[in-house]
């Protein structure tokens, strides 16, 4: 299955994904805490399971463009 994934962060705790999947677009968005999803069987809040897994996208996202930065400024 073929999948374009796009994620946008703005620091330090936006993060937005879009993803284009066979069945159609799923968008993603937190603020850190709440957050929303559009699919396309209509959009509603994150909650549970869903939140914690696009926070956890936003974790490893940020915790990916520190270490870079540190390696990037020899730290």
């Amino acid at each position: 299955m073929l999948v374009k994934q796009t994620d946008r962060w703005i620091a330090p705790n936006y993060f937005r994904q879009d993803m284009v999947l066979p069945t159609g677009k799923v968008s993603a968005y937190t603020d850190g805490g709440i957050g929303w999803i559009a699919t396309p069987q209509g959009s509603g809040p994150l909650a549970g399971a869903q939140l914690k897994q696009v926070q956890g996208d936003l974790f490893r996202l940020y915790f990916r463009c520190c270490s870079a930065t540190a390696s990037r400024d020899g730290r």
